[in-house]
């Protein structure tokens, strides 16, 4: 694997420790502080943020890896942390795979899509797969604030925590 393909597989590593990390606390929720309106910026509650970001990482991978992205997952359909986990799981593990096997052209060639709300771009597989890590980034900083002020913080989600977390054989 060259070093760009590395680096777009540190990140989508990094982002799916963190995202267990998010999903581990949460599961500590009473359903009520489940469905706690987050404020500003996010998109309701824990649980609708993190089919949100589900939705958004499996929509960008589709659209890099196929052209297109399946239809709009409803946040209802995944009611249960742990359902969300194991489709998550699957999800990083077919992303691993997948990026795993790039290499520079193809990291940098352009892909048409279609979204599945119609709209249509061209960007990079890079760019794309970027922009998924650092979408997803946002959020879990908006859902660790809050869990940090409900008394379950996530703890350190840096870059060289998972870097130390990998190192450790855990």
């Amino acid at each position: 694997m060259n070093e760009d393909a590395r680096t777009i597989v540190d990140i989508h590593r990094h982002s799916a420790w963190a995202n267990r990390q998010i999903l581990t606390v949460t599961e500590q929720l009473t359903p009520e502080q489940l469905r706690t309106p987050l404020g500003e910026g996010s998109f309701g509650d824990f649980l609708t943020t993190l089919v949100h970001m589900f939705d958004a990482q499996q929509s960008w991978f589709e659209r890099a890896s196929k052209g297109t992205s399946g239809p709009a997952l409803d946040p209802d359909s995944l009611s249960r942390i742990a359902d969300l986990r194991e489709k998550w799981e699957a999800l990083d593990s077919e992303m691993e795979t997948y990026l795993s096997g790039l290499d520079n052209r193809s990291l940098s060639e352009k892909v048409h899509y279609r979204s599945h709300y119609g709209s249509e771009g061209l960007y990079s597989r890079r760019d794309m797969m970027l922009h998924q890590a650092f979408h997803s980034h946002q959020h879990r900083a908006e859902l660790a604030l809050t869990l940090s002020k409900l008394g379950h913080s996530p703890g350190e989600l840096d870059f060289l925590d998972y870097i130390e977390f990998a190192a450790s054989g855990k």
